[in-house]
């Protein structure tokens, strides 16, 4: 730059060479900002009523100065069918299925979708999601649409992918999970429509002819439905009640005498991997109602380790001192095995309660003893070292660790 010398202290050619060095041939990625302000009403002037001309606009809207959402333009499809079409070529054509190009059609036609009348929803709906499918180009617009509809997270897209997806008959286990991947984490609980027929989906589950399909969409039913429960927590409490307790119902407290009595009656693994669901979905749901139920599973070290580690799981979506004291406890348990112990162990250090074991410890060796998490009896535990004599061996996946000669 004319005029500009750099500090005496930065060695000269410093900037030259780094530039030379640099590699500025890439592409920086989309960003967003957000901001937030406040606006206070400091005086009222009050107009003149003699002599006032003062002409209120026709389309003026009085609200309060909080909107909750502004009203969305809307398109009609005759206008933006090309570009609906273009989009969908875009999404075939490109390729990484990750190619920012890719993403940004992907990102037009969910746009599209979010501006369209329910009539004309209902018009692409009946284009593209057919069955069956016209060819792999058909196939592949097909899922594009029904991710662009999820993406939308309107009620009317999610009521229509609800209609051809969820209550198709017979289901399509591909695109029920292609559907379910879209209902997990919406910022507000989808419409009654899907909740009704995930539901009947859930406690029927007579509907798949191959087995592995049914045990795979079964536990993706469940642990979305658990899910959906608890973001109906403030909006309709007594919709999330009546679906915790039908999973309460089946799962039942623990009783090791019933539990045997099941287990012999089917396929042992049937039997604790449904088991397991449900305790992983209630812990989804997080009602203060399925604790006990929970905590029953992790109170006795006589039920399968398969369910404590579920168990563990659950609980650490409680987010109060008395569920990482379970944890805690749980993992200084001797009686547990090292496994269940460990895995309790990885849920207490992600929970929001946890206290860092080394301070724990740097406590209790400086004889304090009410410390928060911590049960009395485990104390000595503590002392003696969270996991003395528990040897863990780590290794990674798809590699050959024996010795070759």
């Amino acid at each position: 730059m004319p005029g500009f010398q750099p500090p005496p202290e930065i060695p000269v050619g410093f900037g030259e060479s780094h530039m030379y060095e640099s590699d500025d041939s890439f592409d920086l990625p989309e960003m967003h900002s957000f901001s937030s302000g406040q606006m206070e009403l400091t005086d009222v002037v009050p107009i003149p009523a003699e002599g006032a001309k003062l002409a209120v606009p026709n389309n003026l809207i009085k609200d309060t100065l909080y909107i909750a959402e502004y009203p969305k333009m809307r398109f009609s499809l005759d206008a933006v069918a090309k570009d609906v079409t273009g989009n969908l070529t875009c999404m075939r054509e490109v390729r990484p299925v990750y190619a920012r190009k890719r993403l940004e059609c992907f990102q037009e036609l969910v746009s599209i979708i979010s501006h369209l009348e329910e009539e004309d929803l209902l018009k692409v709906a009946d284009e593209y999601i057919q069955f069956p499918t016209r060819g792999s180009n058909a196939t592949e617009d097909m899922n594009s649409i029904i991710d662009a509809f999820g993406a939308a997270a309107l009620n009317e897209t999610q009521k229509i992918l609800t209609e051809r997806i969820l209550l198709k008959d017979p289901p399509d286990t591909e695109l029920l999970r292609r559907l379910f991947s879209h209902f997990i984490n919406l910022e507000n609980p989808p419409s009654m429509t899907f909740i009704d027929a995930l539901e009947d989906l859930e406690f029927r589950g007579d509907q798949f002819a191959d087995d592995e399909d049914e045990k795979e969409i079964m536990t993706m039913a469940t642990l979305l439905l658990g899910s959906l429960a608890g973001g109906l927590k403030s909006t309709n409490p007594v919709r999330a009640e009546s679906l915790v307790a039908r999973m309460e119902t089946e799962l039942q407290l623990y009783d090791p005498q019933k539990h045997r009595t099941a287990r012999s009656a089917t396929y042992e693994n049937q039997h604790e991997q449904r088991k397991s669901t449900l305790l992983l979905s209630l812990g989804n749901a997080g009602l203060d109602r399925s604790y006990n139920h929970i905590l029953s599973y992790i109170n006795t070290s006589d039920s399968p380790q398969l369910l404590r580690r579920s168990a563990a799981t659950a609980i650490s979506n409680y987010h109060h001192e008395d569920a990482a004291s379970v944890l805690l406890s749980m993992a200084l348990d001797s009686n547990h095995e090292d496994h269940v112990r460990y895995d309790a162990l990885l849920q207490y250090w992600r929970h929001p309660k946890a206290v860092p074991i080394s301070d724990i410890q740097f406590h209790l060796v400086r004889g304090l003893t009410n410390i928060t998490g911590l049960k009395r009896r485990d104390h000595s535990r503590m002392k003696r070292g969270i996991f003395d004599g528990i040897k863990f061996k780590l290794q990674l996946p798809g590699e050959m660790w024996n010795k070759q000669r």
